[in-house]
């Protein structure tokens, strides 16, 4: 199984500077602050929501998966056709994207891979292992595509073949009657002209 963590620096960074300044800006403002409370508690949860993102590749799915887990992506490995690194626009931003053909899921950094399906939807997959993530996802897709003609050139057991009778020339026959009769040894019937053991002589 592969699973690899990229922190989000640019997301926490950001996040975190927007948190201060609604702090510096609350501190100065006079009266009622529970306006503010309530963008800190929007705040803290966007940095727990996207924080990182971990990407899982199993034997059969790929899994995209921001912050704590509130939000999980699950695409399976035996639809996707495609597999190509991408680099990312600087204008793409970071979280969850649409990038003209694609959805981009991404925390940091300007590198992706892109993910190909077999219904032709595409979605870009932020990671700053990209080469190790293309390299697995490429393994498993030749893994099931092997299991998939394996399974193709196994002729299945067939009910029918297993009850086709056998040769009547070849089969044996195991009745009482039948065994008996085909064991029991030959009969001799006497000669109906036997020899004649006694020749007759010339009579004188």
């Amino acid at each position: 199984m592969y699973i690899h963590r990229q922190f989000g620096w640019f997301t926490v960074f950001a996040l975190t500077a927007m948190a201060v300044w609604f702090a510096f800006v609350a501190a100065l403002s006079p009266g009622d602050r529970g306006e503010f409370q309530s963008i800190f508690l929007m705040i803290a949860a966007l940095q727990l929501a996207f924080y990182q993102l971990t990407t899982i590749v199993t034997e059969s799915t790929l899994t995209v998966r921001y912050g704590i887990g509130l939000l999980a992506f699950r695409f399976p490995l035996s639809e996707i056709t495609q597999i190509t690194e991408r680099n990312v626009p600087w204008y793409a931003g970071y979280g969850i994207r649409w990038v003209g053909d694609a959805w981009l899921f991404n925390v940091s950094g300007r590198d992706a891979i892109e993910v190909t399906f077999a219904s032709g939807r595409k979605v870009w997959v932020g990671t700053d292992d990209p080469d190790g993530l293309a390299a697995i996802l490429r393994i498993r897709m030749e893994e099931l595509r092997r299991n998939a003609v394996d399974a193709d050139t196994e002729a299945p057991f067939s009910a029918e073949e297993a009850a086709e009778p056998v040769d009547g020339d070849h089969a044996l026959t195991t009745s009482g009657d039948d065994t008996n009769a085909a064991v029991s040894p030959a009969t001799v019937e006497p000669d109906a002209h036997p020899a004649d053991t006694n020749p007759s002589t010339d009579s004188e």
